[in-house]
């Protein structure tokens, strides 16, 4: 846990290293790159999951823009005798809210309302035999809010989900829909503004 809590210091530390002041003549860059990642380990549970998130976007304007999102996503849960690997891809619409008027705001409030479709690998950890495949799918919104570092460099938070589940995947089975505004699934990530 301390490892994962020193490299996330670390890369808030390397992307402020990159921080400058914003003049009103900066132009923000239209396209973008980032990565957003989770874990939790829970040595009592002898449970794991790990989730990364790389990203690729294109701003129209200032409140819209539209991206593509990969997933890769580990969970180890020893109690299930369960090891799932995920590999998904999540098309997405970004709506977004500045916090002030100017070029760059330092605070951005946004939803990303997207598609996911993915694929949960399964196999028992004690034995090792492979099991099923799953699918898991949403329609819905992920909210969010973005701390602009620079012209250049951002960190976003995702936090919570708003739509539809479907999953026959035998460690997230769950099919539904709703909302929940939690930090339980926070992902925090860097995004490179360029071009």
């Amino acid at each position: 846990m301390k490892k994962i809590l020193t490299t996330i210091l670390c890369v808030v530390a390397f992307s402020g290293a990159f921080a400058q002041e914003s003049s009103s003549n900066d132009k923000p860059h239209k396209q973008f790159v980032g990565c957003a990642t989770s874990a939790w380990f829970n040595n009592d549970a002898d449970y794991t999951s790990m989730q990364i998130q790389p990203k690729y976007g294109y701003h129209f304007n200032s409140w819209f823009a539209l991206g593509i999102t990969l997933d890769y996503a580990y969970v180890s849960d020893e109690v299930k005798d369960l090891k799932t690997n995920t590999y998904g891809i999540n098309p997405f619409i970004r709506l977004k809210h500045p916090c002030k008027e100017s070029s760059v705001a330092p605070i951005i409030l946004f939803a990303d309302l997207g598609v996911n479709y993915s694929v949960a690998k399964n196999k028992e950890i004690a034995s090792g035999n492979r099991l099923d495949d799953g699918e898991n799918m949403y329609i819905g919104a992920r909210p969010g809010i973005a701390y602009v570092l620079s012209n250049r460099f951002s960190i976003a938070a995702y936090f919570g989900f708003i739509g539809y589940r479907h999953s026959d995947a035998p460690a997230t089975t769950n099919n539904g829909s709703g909302f929940t505004l939690s930090t339980n699934g926070l992902a925090l990530g860097l995004n490179i503004h360029f071009l």
